[in-house]
């Protein structure tokens, strides 16, 4: 069965990973201007029962625990004009909160209709997957409760409007950094190191997941300036197509995630049982297949309708990490970097990409823009470029998340320096591949921190970047090697780096990690 071309399904799956770098996950509370976390304890009905976060804002009323509070939706979606209710009227027994969509007018407006309505409390939905802004202009908001839920929560509240009864409670988050934190940490510093046994499988002798030469993209100087500039018209463009164009990229993942899929798991078969590699069938329009590769394709065909049937639901995750594994691993096995000095061009353009794209588009863009793409743009589903651990033991908090961009593009060095280190016939820590991965795991550290110091997603490469590049290059200035990493130049020959002993047969299995 012959597969896409490797060298342009990963090229193109290498290029779009790079657009969604920001980490996120669920930031602490911290009572400030900002405005507090709640929780929304929905009782009734109950197929939409439990926990769900929303944003309290910090000149709102009191949560009120004890009290058992139903939805109304005014004619005024907006709620900026008069208040009367355009639903069914809540029991005399609960107060009334009024549902309405972000904008059109000020949160002031919105929370003195409500109060000149008699209700209780005003819930504000946000246009995207983010809670909406609840900074008040001046400091006049009317007494009552005000707070904020996002898209995909409104959207379910609209839909039960006349059943649902919630109560609203003071939200007191985990600790700093929980067990989900560090999940994120391992699984993306072990595809990093996974990767990089990959990419060097051509230096050790008869290895079975050796890449055909003509699948590897040696990248030049001028990947990251071609990059950057691809890249930042991709994400203008999503940003504003992202209602039409989110389920090309669902689509393509899908794909992309099947066909590693189906590629790691025929090599493995094929290795590990010869007898598999028999013709099972021979198709007109696909020549001869073997029984490796309908194992492997049934095995990634069900993988990838998992992923797309439960994507949004409670175990969509595990289904996308298993795809997103494979898709990290073989990136690093068909890019290459040539030296240092490609590296340090190419991780100087990311980093200021990551920060600009993260940050300063907040001042052109009414949103961070690639915060924004990342989130969906407001069409309740997520970019699936992203490793996702779901939180433990905390209901109401969101998934920890990841860019792939901020594994792929660090990966990329510490393959390189894999490659360095087995031509020099360097081990552990003589060498620069172990002192390059603890580096990386140290930057996604500080990553989490400042997430949670920032209660913002964060450009995970303006501390991947130094932690991994800055430690690769002062490391080899002290041990004198700094030349010689810089312009790609081994101290050995390259053939006596051949190793015969790495267990290849493992590493050419269905999951890389």
């Amino acid at each position: 069965m012959p597969l896409p071309p490797l060298r342009v399904l990963f090229s193109v799956v290498f290029f779009f990973a790079l657009l969604v770098e920001p980490c996120r996950g669920d930031s602490a509370t911290k009572i400030s201007s900002s405005g507090a976390d709640a929780v929304l304890l929905i009782s009734e009905p109950d197929d939409v029962g439990g926990k769900y976060l929303a944003r309290l804002a910090p000149y709102s009323l009191q949560t009120m625990p004890g009290a058992k509070l139903s939805l109304v939706i005014p004619e005024s979606a907006s709620g900026c004009h008069s208040a009367p209710s355009s639903s069914k009227s809540p029991p005399s027994s609960t107060s009334v909160v009024l549902l309405v969509e972000e904008g059109e007018c000020s949160v002031e407006d919105k929370a003195w209709r409500a109060h000149e309505a008699g209700a209780t409390g005003i819930a504000i939905v946000s246009h995207n997957g983010s809670f909406p802004n609840l900074d008040p202009l001046d400091h006049s908001a009317a007494p009552l409760v005000v707070f904020g839920v996002t898209q995909k929560l409104g959207e379910l509240l609209k839909k039960h409007v006349a059943e649902v009864r919630f109560s609203l409670l003071l939200y007191t988050p985990g600790p700093m950094l929980d067990l989900s934190s560090f999940l994120v940490i391992a699984l993306a510093t072990s595809l990093v190191a996974a990767g990089a046994f990959y990419s060097t499988a051509d230096l050790r002798a008869n290895s079975p997941i050796a890449p055909d030469p003509d699948e590897v993209l040696e990248l030049d100087a001028w990947a990251g300036p071609a990059m950057c500039l691809m890249g930042s018209a991709a994400l203008v463009t999503l940003y504003f197509l992202m209602r039409y164009l989110i389920y090309a990229l669902i689509f393509g993942f899908s794909v992309a995630g099947a066909s590693t899929i189906l590629e790691m798991m025929q090599d493995f078969l094929r290795y590990r049982l010869p007898s598999l590699k028999a013709i099972a069938v021979r198709l007109r329009w696909m020549g001869e297949v073997d029984y490796a590769q309908v194992i492997g394709a049934s095995t990634a065909a069900t993988t990838a309708v998992c992923w797309l049937v439960l994507r949004n639901g409670p175990s969509g995750w595990l289904f996308q990490d298993i795809m997103g594994a494979g898709v990290l691993c073989l990136i690093q096995k068909t890019v290459r970097l040539p030296n240092v000095r490609v590296a340090t061009v190419l991780f100087s353009i990311a980093f200021s990409f990551d920060i600009f794209w993260v940050f300063g588009s907040k001042l052109f863009f009414e949103h961070g823009v690639m915060e924004e793409v990342a989130t969906g743009g407001g069409t309740g589903e997520m970019v699936p470029m992203l490793l996702r651990i779901p939180s433990i033991g905390d209901p109401v908090a969101n998934d920890r998340m990841l860019g792939f961009g901020d594994v792929a593009v660090p990966g990329l060095l510490i393959s390189y320096l894999r490659r360095h280190d087995i031509l020099t016939k360097k081990v552990y820590f003589d060498g620069y591949f172990a002192p390059g991965l603890v580096a990386y795991a140290s930057g996604l550290l500080l990553t989490l921190v400042s997430l949670y110091l920032m209660q913002s997603g964060q450009p995970a490469l303006m501390f991947l970047v130094p932690s991994t590049l800055g430690t690769c290059l002062v490391l080899s200035w002290r041990r004198g090697e700094w030349s010689l990493l810089w312009h790609g130049i081994p101290t050995q020959d390259a053939t006596s780096g051949l190793e015969t002993s790495f267990p290849d047969a493992l590493a050419a299995g269905a999951t890389c990690a």
